[in-house]
C-alpha cells in the first residue's frame, strides 16, 4: 500500500513582480498550516496566496 501523502491543498500564488500573473499550485499536506509552511518555504515568507482545500471549501457551514 502507498504511504499517506496528506490532503490536497490548492493555491493561487501572487508574485511581487511587475506584470506577474498568479500561478496555480497544488501541495499535499497533513493540514492547512503545513500546506502554508510548504508554500512559504518554496516562495518566501510574505508571498500572497489563496490557499484552500476543496473538501473544506464545499462543506456546509
Amino acid at each position: 500500500m502507498s504511504e499517506y501523502q496528506g490532503r490536497l491543498y490548492k493555491a493561487i500564488i501572487f508574485l511581487n513582480e511587475e506584470n506577474a500573473v498568479g500561478g496555480r499550485v497544488s501541495v499535499y499536506a497533513k493540514d492547512l498550516l503545513a500546506a502554508k509552511e510548504i508554500l512559504e518555504n518554496k516562495y518566501g515568507v510574505g508571498t500572497v496566496f489563496d490557499l484552500h482545500n476543496e473538501d473544506d471549501a464545499n462543506a456546509v457551514r
